[in-house]
């Protein structure tokens, strides 16, 4: 329980999109990445009582820490990795997150929750950090979530804007991607949830019976990757939108795409959308469309068809 005198700031993170490169990146391609600006944001409250509690409620998450709780285990054990790691002893607070996205939908969801919690604790205990040092607590939290994460998705929820990023030998290489102007996307949501452990494992599985087909795909997907680079530094929109629908192509061929994915897609494209593909690591989640004039008439389509989207300016710091 919060005090209800206090009304305190809310703090913000960014979720993320894949453009380019799903699963191949897995392989060493080169992906292309952005942050969705403000879509999760945090904030803590003082308790009126010895405990501290945890709500989400858009998420349906109501949580006292130390009560036990099972399902609450991962967030709990997140907060008390912040608290030590921010010097927060003997202090309870009530944590409220209020996202804009939902969870397993391959739009960073985790990450998001971790940089606005590190933001609202910092910021209501007076702890000074660098947004570094938030990406590398972030970084922490989403080991924990994930077990070996990229590091993408908490450096998009701290700095947003666009990345690409490649597996090297000597480590993961993330630079900023040159985006004079904002992308507009319409992000629409699947309905189904993605896992993405079990889709890199089904993957690495198909590759393993058939590596040339595979091999083919993942070095399509390194020349669409190329090519959208040098589409975005130009503001070259429609032609960013073709490389879209071929990425969509590859990724139906890997086995990765579902019938939820594809209705979204073909409501989109009928809508009047230039370009549709999968997010992330696809069998569900979310579908990035670049629609232009056909913003509006395309979120209508999807609407009416039963499924939720909203608008994004990627690439917008």
């Amino acid at each position: 329980m919060s005090s209800n005198s206090e009304n305190p700031p809310w703090h913000s993170a960014c979720g993320k999109v894949i453009l380019f490169g799903e699963h191949a990146v897995v392989y060493g391609v080169t992906a292309i990445a952005g942050g969705i600006p403000n879509v999760m944001r945090a904030r803590v409250l003082s308790s009126e009582n010895a405990t501290t509690t945890i709500a989400i409620p858009k998420w349906g998450v109501d949580l006292t820490i130390g009560n036990g709780t099972s399902n609450g285990q991962l967030l709990e054990n997140v907060l008390l990795y912040l608290t030590r790691a921010l010097h927060i002893q003997n202090e309870n607070f009530h944590l409220e997150l209020d996202p804009g996205i939902p969870h397993a939908s391959g739009l960073g969801a985790s990450a998001a929750v971790a940089v606005c919690t590190i933001r609202a604790l910092a910021a209501k205990f007076r702890h000074e950090l660098s947004e570094a040092e938030i990406n590398q607590l972030a970084f922490g939290c989403e080991e924990m979530a994930h077990g070996s994460p990229s590091g993408l998705d908490n450096t998009l929820a701290t700095y947003g804007g666009l990345l690409s990023y490649r597996k090297t030998a000597d480590g993961p290489q993330r630079l900023p991607v040159e985006c004079p102007n904002p992308i507009p996307l319409v992000i629409a949501l699947s309905g189904k949830k993605g896992y993405t452990a079990a889709t890199v494992k089904r993957v690495a599985e198909y590759r393993a019976a058939e590596p040339q087909k595979y091999q083919k795909i993942f070095q399509g997907i390194a020349q669409l990757s190329v090519q959208a680079l040098s589409a975005i530094a130009n503001s070259d929109f429609e032609t960013l939108a073709g490389l879209m629908n071929r990425n969509q192509i590859l990724l139906r061929e890997m086995g990765v795409s579902c019938s939820e994915i594809e209705q979204v897609i073909d409501v989109a494209l009928s809508a009047g959308a230039q370009g549709a593909k999968l997010t992330g690591s696809g069998d569900g989640g979310a579908v990035i469309i670049y629609a232009a004039q056909h913003t509006d008439s395309v979120i209508s389509a999807l609407k009416q068809a039963g499924f939720e989207s909203f608008t994004a300016q990627l690439g917008k710091l």
